[in-house]
């Protein structure tokens, strides 16, 4: 299989230097606005709107389909009898056993393939709009269709499921894979919210609830309770070249079972942003700290990091300390040609943790990546990515004596994007 990997990539990379002497008279009839947008639902539009029940009703239809090949030099996914893992989850990088050994494996993958719908019309207390996106990222493993988002605003006010209102969106990287960054909070729940335009200019207020689900670690005679939704708030800054979010996070953990109730405070406080630098460059930066924020955090969603019962008192919770950073940079060579370079780092406390986990239990995980994007015209890009990660795990979780396990994935990207309005 890995021979076949190298063969696409010769293949690719000699199709690349042939089309090359024809890129700069694509990317002449590239204006900068091409190179920099992004599919959903557009600020402005200019076709004619349609005219429904007396009212003037924009429409639009865009997404991609999206072709991805992957190669591991080493391995990802901690159950050494699944398949290739399409996503690059650090935090799924085994440190030993048989689940390690499963190196030099190929995967394709059509799932970041996606198709976004959006209706908008101007009413006096703002725009009324929804949104809703498809796309088959359901499963790490395989592919499945899904509804991805689908909310729905008027004015101030937003309602629907999306991803958490404790991200900033502007704040995600342009990464190949779909994973991204390991700290970067992109759960999706049921949510509301409400953003308040301040007084001083560039400055707004969010603050709404979503129904977050707990992720703890807890006995087989006890379930996770959620009694109340988190609630967040958050101080939002966009002059002309940015987009910066101080963001707050509070979220009530519960637990029962037979004779026994236990609750305890999970919170985070968040800071996060986008700054344009020069002609099309950017940087982005975000960093959160916090206590129960396991299911925020892309790397350790899914692990019950939450909280875990206290090691000295088996009736009471503990909650996890957190902590994520992440850094990246967009550059664009040409109009036609771009990179994006990224770094994140994630640390859990783990006093907690004192019985085995065949798997290892996640302590800390690093992740870099780099890319190249060539995009001859809107409608197609080509890109290459590298991607390194680490994963720690905690001193009581080691497999024969290892804590640490990393990989080395490469990825190759086909992407064809379409939009239409009306």
């Amino acid at each position: 299989m890995k021979y076949l990997f190298y063969k696409i990539i010769l293949t690719a990379t000699v199709m690349l230097f042939i089309l090359i002497p024809i890129t700069t008279a694509f990317g002449q009839n590239r204006s900068s606005s091409d190179t920099t947008a992004t599919p959903g639902v557009p600020k402005s539009v200019s076709p004619a709107p349609l005219n429904l029940f007396g009212r003037n009703v924009h429409l639009g239809i865009d997404g991609a389909v999206q072709f991805d090949v992957m190669h591991d030099f080493n391995s990802v996914g901690l159950d050494p009898n699944e398949n290739f893992e399409n996503e690059f989850i650090t935090g799924n990088i085994p440190v030993g056993g048989p689940a390690a050994d499963r190196n030099n494996r190929t995967g394709f993958s059509p799932n970041q393939s996606t198709l976004s719908m959006w209706a908008s019309t101007p009413t006096r207390h703002g725009d009324f709009k929804v949104y809703c996106r498809f796309n088959m990222t359901k499963l790490v493993i395989g592919t499945q269709f899904q509804v991805y988002k689908v909310y729905g605003e008027w004015g101030w006010v937003k309602a629907g499921f999306d991803w958490t209102l404790w991200l900033n969106p502007d704040a995600v990287p342009n990464t190949l894979d779909f994973e991204g960054p390991n700290p970067i909070p992109t759960p999706r729940f049921a949510q509301i919210r409400v953003k308040i335009p301040l007084g001083t200019k560039g400055y707004s207020l969010c603050l709404g609830m979503e129904e977050a689900l707990a992720d703890m670690t807890l006995p087989a005679y006890v379930s996770p309770l959620n009694k109340v939704p988190a609630f967040i708030g958050k101080l939002v800054y966009e002059p002309k070249r940015a987009h910066i979010e101080l963001a707050g996070l509070y979220r009530q953990l519960n637990a029962n079972g037979k004779d026994i109730n236990m609750s305890v405070n999970g919170w985070g406080i968040s800071l996060s942003g986008s700054i344009d630098t020069w002609e099309n460059d950017n940087v982005i930066f975000g960093s959160l700290y916090g206590e129960g924020l396991g299911a925020y955090i892309d790397d350790t969603q899914g692990f019950g990091l939450d909280a875990v019962p206290n090691p000295n008192d088996s009736t009471s919770l503990k909650v996890i300390p957190a902590l994520g950073i992440w850094f990246a940079y967009d550059h664009w060579w040409a109009k036609a040609w771009r990179s994006t370079a990224t770094v994140g780092y994630v640390e859990l406390d783990n006093a907690f943790d004192k019985t085995p986990n065949p798997a290892g239990t996640f302590h800390k995980s690093l992740y870099v990546s780099a890319n190249l994007i060539w995009s001859p015209w809107t409608a197609f890009d080509l890109g290459i990515e590298y991607m390194y990660g680490e994963r720690v795990v905690t001193a009581n979780t080691a497999i024969n004596c290892n804590r640490l396990g990393h990989n080395n994935r490469v990825q190759m990207t086909f992407r064809w994007n379409f939009t239409a309005k009306k």
